[in-house]
């Protein structure tokens, strides 16, 4: 029977023991590092409860519909009442669709979205 490690990726042939390990250090190719951190941010939703998931997808479709040029989520300093309404239409759209709305976790997990996709446009 094999045994399955919940919390790893499957799809690799690792023990949890495995992931631990220090890779060699030799040169990657260029965008290496991007690539692995999304890979990582990718695992790490996976790890998220059902709610949180749902709630992140519903930010993330708030954010790609904000993500232009001259979008104010990328102002030096974004207007907090640009947040609220963005986040009060993600609150409305899980409200009309029957699904669990939280205030304070759409709130957080909108600001690490939105600082994410800041810090990529950085790069």
């Amino acid at each position: 029977m094999e045994t399955i490690y919940h919390g790893y990726p499957q799809t690799l042939e690792l023990k949890p023991y495995m992931v631990y390990r220090k890779e060699e250090k030799r040169p990657q190719p260029e965008g290496h590092d991007r690539v692995r951190r999304q890979a990582e941010s990718e695992y790490f939703k996976g790890l998220y409860p059902l709610a949180v998931r749902q709630c992140q997808n519903l930010v993330e479709a708030g954010c790609d519909r904000m993500d232009y040029p001259g979008s104010p989520i990328y102002d030096e300093y974004p207007d907090r009442e640009v947040f609220y309404r963005l986040r009060d239409g993600i609150l409305k759209y899980a409200r009309e669709h029957g699904m669990e709305e939280n205030r304070d976790m759409t709130q957080l997990l909108l600001l690490y979205e939105i600082m994410r996709r800041r810090e990529q446009r950085r790069e």
